[in-house]
């Protein structure tokens, strides 16, 4: 649920109303948990959550009268249906009678004094970032969020903003402007200026790109808030619940600056595994990696983001917190470097993939491209969705491969780390590693994942709900093929911890 903000005066017209809601008459019987946030105030029931606009008035926000507040609860539906499926239950009316108020119903030729949006009451404790620090959060859920994030993208409404580094540009200007004003500390507002200083000049830098962003459809109405405050688990999966509502204008964005917050907030958490997973997964579904050069300022622009809305908020350690990241995220980045990994099936290429890329080059890590995921991507299906024979083909092996030879070079064109997972048997794969070299100055390791056959054959029988559709009988002529030359050798037969550290010693 949300987080409460600094105290605010409760409006005279909506006080009567503030406490009804605060009593167990408004909750079937049970006093409600009140919480009040810069814009609402929010009862927690113990099925069912009511948030009451406040009368106000703001820059950027009109909550002035019933009506103002009625179509701003409608929004806000609107907004979350699309992210948080059946967490949101309606917009209902507060009338005032003679025995007191009463919510929902009709009551004709009576007007509603004030308007509630309704929502289900969600545990405190699955709240992503209380998640978090429980370890209760599987990366498997992380990565059906991703996928659901990319299928939210895909379905947003599109805007075409030709000049869309001018509104990157303002809103860093605005931010900047924002964070200073909240730092309560000498500290913060210098910090908050180098920042504004080093932002300023990415949007002019990649202005090109982000201007075509603009106008290729990658600009569309999503949620633009998803921090992991606002992302619970419902009915067994992340959903992002709280969609900026009041402003289209900020929630009409890059995609991939949306996809930016909960990886820039994985980060703050520590938990680098969640947000290398999550970027991986959604990149792989949207293949969005020629916006890569951009992911740095989006990274960055979002800390900022949370570092002056917890300033703003009092929480002056979690905006310095945030701050910092925002900081580092526009530092000089280390060199990209090439590692492909090989080997035959059951060698656990993407496991160990998996592991070792969040350690990998700038934040949040390296960018795994695998092949058998691509190849189920561009048939339009999930990774884990079994593909038919007849998508198996030498002519469509030659699609999938070229579009990894792309990704990569994107990737690495960016300044990121990348691994490349595939089995690296045929001579073809080893022509499309050189053509990805070709213009490479960076570091290329190559390394070959190796185990004794019958420990193969284990792994692979076992496997299940994997992006790989390769059985024993395809790792059985896998056997007959000649492995690359020259490649360093890692011994993967034992357990995943001791393949992840010889995989690491390899790799230094």
């Amino acid at each position: 649920m949300p987080e409460p903000a600094a105290p605010h005066p409760i409006a005279p017209e909506q006080a009567e109303l503030v406490a009804f809601l605060g009593t167990p008459e408004a909750h079937g019987g049970a006093t409600p948990q009140r919480i009040d946030t810069h814009l609402s105030h929010v009862f927690l029931g113990p099925q069912t959550v009511l948030k009451l606009k406040r009368a106000l008035t703001l820059d950027f926000v009109d909550y002035s009268t019933p009506d103002q507040r009625r179509a701003y609860c409608e929004r806000e539906l609107a907004a979350n249906t699309q992210w948080a499926r059946s967490l949101y239950l309606d917009v209902a009316p507060v009338w005032k009678t003679p025995e007191g108020f009463q919510i929902g119903g009709d009551r004709p030729g009576d007007a509603p004094v004030d308007w509630l949006v309704r929502m289900h009451r969600f545990a405190d404790e699955d709240r992503l970032d209380k998640r978090l620090a429980a370890g209760r959060l599987t990366l498997a859920q992380v990565e059906r969020f991703a996928d659901d994030l990319a299928a939210n993208h895909e379905h947003a409404p599109i805007s075409d903003t030709p000049t869309l580094s001018q509104n990157v540009s303002g809103l860093i200007d605005q931010v900047a402007g924002d964070m200073a004003a909240a730092g309560a500390t000498p500290l913060f507002r210098e910090a908050s200026e180098r920042w504004h200083e080093r932002a300023r000049s990415a949007p002019r830098t990649h202005r090109g790109l982000i201007d075509a962003r603009g106008q290729t459809g990658k600009v569309r109405q999503v949620h633009a808030d998803l921090h992991l405050k606002n992302v619970c688990v419902w009915r067994d999966r992340l959903v992002g619940y709280d969609a900026l509502e009041f402003d289209d204008a900020l929630s009409t964005i890059d995609v991939l600056y949306d996809a930016a917050f909960p990886v820039m907030d994985f980060l703050h958490y520590k938990a680098g595994l969640a947000a290398n997973a999550l970027l991986n997964r959604y990149l792989a579904r949207t293949r969005e990696y020629d916006g890569l050069p951009l992911f740095d300022l989006y990274l960055s622009l979002r800390a900022a983001v949370r570092a002056m809305a917890s300033g703003l908020a009092g929480q002056q350690a979690e905006a310095d917190a945030y701050l910092d990241l925002a900081l580092e995220s526009l530092d000089p980045a280390p060199a990209p470097q090439l590692i492909a990994l090989g080997g035959r099936s059951g060698t656990g290429k993407s496991t160990l993939a998996s592991a070792i890329a969040p350690t990998l080059g700038k934040r949040p890590g390296a960018i795994i491209l695998r092949s058998d995921v691509i190849r189920k991507v561009m048939a339009g299906q999930a990774p884990e969705d079994p593909l038919p024979p007849s998508a198996y083909t030498p002519e469509t092996s030659a699609r999938v491969y070229a579009e990894l030879v792309r990704q990569a070079k994107s990737c690495l064109a960016a300044g990121y780390a990348c691994i490349l997972d595939a089995t690296f048997l045929s001579e073809k794969s080893e022509a499309n590693l050189a053509d990805i070299t070709q213009d490479f100055d960076g570091e290329v390791k190559t390394l070959w994942l190796e185990a004794p056959t019958d420990v193969l054959r284990a792994r692979v029988a076992a496997r299940r709900g994997d992006a790989s559709d390769a059985g024993v009988d395809v790792l059985e002529k896998q056997l007959l093929e000649d492995e690359p030359q020259g490649w360093t050798r890692v011994d993967v037969s034992g357990s995943r911890d001791e393949a992840v550290t010889a995989l690491k010693q390899a790799l230094s």
